[in-house]
């Protein structure tokens, strides 16, 4: 390699090393999560350099780089990227959080309420987050408790819905009814519950659902590494689920 470029290689990875701080940690961006400070609202996302002001009594819930929330006291005035320092960044997971904030997540209902959906009428809300109640609706993993009792759930009970859920490993099948105004049904005792297990389900003029099974063994985390837990299994429904319960339900999509 000629000096010329070795000296631009010295250059470049220089720079690379400038963005990335000390020991490869990543200077990163906070997300808002909850706020008592006027002007501040859940969803902001926050830059390193950013003065965050918080007075005294008042405080704010941050998401760090990491994934990992923590609760800023007040009074406190200084760069909101303080909170990051040390943080190593959990690129994926960072990923997930802010195409949710950008997008409001990417709706995988086909199931449960499609056909009560009628213009000018609301489709049916998202279902909140848990660890027991696996939504029909879903694609992919879910976290759930390790040992808990576990439903099946739909988004909207307006009608009666029949599917069938399938075991993909042994092919066994279980027969689902939801009669109209039930939202929830009892996991199927004939479809045993295990690690790493997929199932389908299948209803008329609906496109199948795969789910895997990600079980977590209580105690479950709390919700200061609730985040991470989640993102290192894959179950982003569930992540969107739980920062969309926290947001509220005056907070709208587009980043801030």
């Amino acid at each position: 390699m000629s000096l010329g470029k070795r000296l631009g290689a010295v250059a470049a990875l220089a720079a690379l090393l400038a963005i990335a701080g000390p020991a490869g940690i990543v200077r990163a961006e906070v997300i808002v999560l909850e706020s008592e400070v006027s002007g501040l609202a859940p969803g902001a996302v926050l830059a390193d350099n950013t003065r965050l002001e918080v007075p005294d009594g008042k405080t704010v819930r941050v998401i760090l780089p990491s994934g990992r929330t923590q609760t800023i006291e007040g009074p406190y005035s200084g760069p909101a990227g303080d909170f990051a320092k040390g943080e190593s960044k959990k690129t994926s997971l960072w990923s997930t959080l802010i195409d949710f904030l950008t997008s409001g997540g990417r709706s995988e209902s086909a199931f449960g309420g499609v056909r009560s959906v009628v213009p000018g009428e609301a489709p049916p809300a998202p279902m909140p987050f848990s660890w027991h109640v696996v939504p029909v609706d879903a694609e992919g993993p879910i976290c759930l408790e390790q040992g808990s009792n576990l439903y099946l759930g739909r988004p909207d009970a307006t009608h009666a819905e029949k599917a069938v859920m399938i075991d993909k490993a042994s092919g066994a099948k279980a027969d689902l009814h939801w009669s109209a105004g039930v939202a929830t049904l009892h996991w199927p005792a004939s479809l045993p519950v295990r690690q790493g297990a997929a199932f389908t389900i299948e209803a008329m003029d609906r496109p199948s659902r795969e789910l895997i099974l990600q079980l977590v063994a209580p105690p479950l985390p709390d919700e200061t590494h609730l985040l991470p837990v989640l993102a290192e299994r894959g179950c982003k429904r569930q992540i969107e689920a739980w920062l969309r319960d926290k947001l509220g339900p005056g907070w709208k999509p587009g980043r801030k």
